[in-house]
């Protein structure tokens, strides 16, 4: 099933710039699942999290679902509101995947609208990545 995914998105594995992007992905879906998995073993509810964090329950309930994108502060509010404890840690690229290099791309500039260009900007952060 993952394979005709990966072959509709146009997803090669076999190339390390888009297996390094998928590794990274799914990292970021197995924190949200322990997370959420370790609030249920506290037996703790939605509810709970969302006094604790001071926010509604369909609020908690969205920063759970599968399709996700919490900000990292988010992440950090929910993991205290369950009493745990999220570490980071910081690895240069080429020591993960060798041959890589990572380098900022930004738009265009010279654009009209400059409110635009700079909120597309901070939405989409692209990353250019090559071997």
């Amino acid at each position: 099933m993952r394979d005709d995914i990966d072959d509709l998105l146009g997803i090669d594995l076999s190339d390390p710039v888009q297996r390094l992007a998928t590794d990274l992905v799914e990292s970021d879906r197995q924190l949200l699942r322990r997370l959420v998995a370790l609030r249920n073993e506290k037996k703790l509810t939605q509810k709970d999290i969302a006094n604790t964090m001071g926010v509604t329950q369909p609020a908690v309930a969205a920063l759970e679902r599968a399709d996700a994108d919490p900000k990292l502060s988010t992440i950090r509010r929910y993991a205290l509101a369950i009493g745990a404890l999220i570490r980071h840690s910081v690895t240069d690229v080429s020591s993960h995947s060798p041959g890589l290099t990572v380098s900022p791309s930004l738009p265009a500039t010279g654009t009209s609208d400059r409110k635009t260009s700079l909120k597309t900007n901070v939405r989409s952060r692209f990353v250019q990545v090559s071997r």
